[in-house]
């Protein structure tokens, strides 16, 4: 049994718990000791919520509640969901997006440049119609409630090869012409961090050394954040793989993790349920369909929500122990890899923290 407390403020409470009925009740009363939350301690959670996949498209509302209640704070637009420039400027769709995710914590825009062809004649390379398609977008999602600082333009996915070639023209010429735009690109491959000093957002596939040597060029200003792609997501171990995305992100000091993807069973006739190995040509999904238009977590989502609360503790015995004393931790867990390892070091910060403030008090 789980028992999911929901805390009001910081500081400490008793709480008791009753079962049974009449005469053969069992309570049972302890004390919880609820820590302050700061905001910029939150990790931010991507896993590219497209709402239109199979799995969820028809039940959107239950997808948007179980992503946000999983940490999951990034909506990522998929280009096409988005009008080009100088093709009618229609971001009626993008308004009714954003709203639909309550205020997300940031938006990304996925271009889609390298699909438009070479520079010659396409529309994103034109100064007039991007500066007129950047005003309706902004404004498109200030509807919404989005501020222009949460929104980040998401020009080409894993740049490499043409695609590359691509992006480094693109991300100069945005630069040059607006430069109060925020960019944010997934880089894949050593030869995309070329990239990395005009990102305001580099979000690195944390593989083979990659994410290490992106950790060492994040200048101050820019947000590091982890990816991972592996699959099918059932082959993926809940702890390894999804837990410790968060300790991961902590040792090597980024503000963002994620993995493809939150429900991705394939599309058309090969589209599956989620339950089913063997009806969908992939499946890199984390969550089921349920009866009655619901949503069923699986271990794998639960790990990665854990690991984002896990984050947090952290952040928060860095601020009472210091962060070489918190990244020696996050170190020991990481390469420990060992299941309960990470819950046990949880607890123990904890405990060090709820005695920490007692003692100040």
């Amino acid at each position: 049994m789980v028992l999911e407390l929901d805390a009001v403020q910081a500081g400490r409470d008793r709480v008791e718990v009753q079962f049974g009925k009449g005469s053969k009740a069992w309570r049972h009363a302890f004390d919880v000791d609820v820590l302050p939350v700061v905001e910029s301690s939150r990790l931010f959670g991507n896993v590219w919520p497209y709402l239109d996949w199979p799995l969820v498209a028809d039940r959107q509302e239950a997808a948007v509640r179980d992503l946000k209640r999983h940490g999951a704070d990034v909506l990522v637009v998929p280009y096409r969901a988005l009008p080009v420039p100088g093709g009618g400027g229609d971001f009626s769709g993008l308004t009714e997006l954003a709203a639909k995710f309550d205020k997300p914590r940031a938006v990304l825009l996925y271009l889609g440049v390298d699909q438009r062809g070479p520079e010659s004649g396409n529309p994103w390379f034109d100064k007039g119609l991007l500066g007129q398609w950047l005003a309706g977008a902004y404004a498109a999602l200030a509807r919404a409630g989005v501020a222009r600082e949460q929104v980040y333009l998401y020009p080409v996915d894993e740049p490499r090869g043409s695609s590359l070639e691509t992006a480094q023209r693109f991300v100069p010429f945005l630069r040059a012409n607006h430069p109060g735009a925020r960019l944010y690109s997934t880089l894949s491959v050593r030869d995309a961090l070329v990239l990395l000093p005009q990102l305001d957002v580099a979000q690195v596939l944390d593989r083979k050394g990659l994410a290490e040597a992106a950790a060492r060029q994040i200048k101050p200003g820019q947000q590091l954040w982890l990816y991972m792609t592996d699959g099918p997501s059932k082959l993926n171990d809940p702890y390894a793989y999804y837990r410790l995305m968060g300790w991961r992100a902590f040792a090597l000091g980024a503000e963002g993790v994620g993995f493809w993807n939150y429900a991705d069973t394939q599309r058309g006739a090969y589209a599956g349920d989620g339950w089913d190995d063997i009806d969908s040509g992939r499946d890199f999904a984390v969550v089921y369909r349920g009866a009655g238009g619901s949503i069923v977590d699986g271990r794998r989502w639960e790990a990665f929500s854990s690991g984002l609360d896990d984050f947090q503790v952290l952040k928060a015995y860095q601020r009472f122990a210091g962060i070489e004393a918190a990244r020696r931790l996050a170190v020991e867990v990481v390469e420990g890899k060992m299941p309960g390892q990470a819950e046990n070091v949880r607890q123990r910060m904890l405990r060090e923290l709820s005695v920490g403030a007692i003692l100040a008090k």
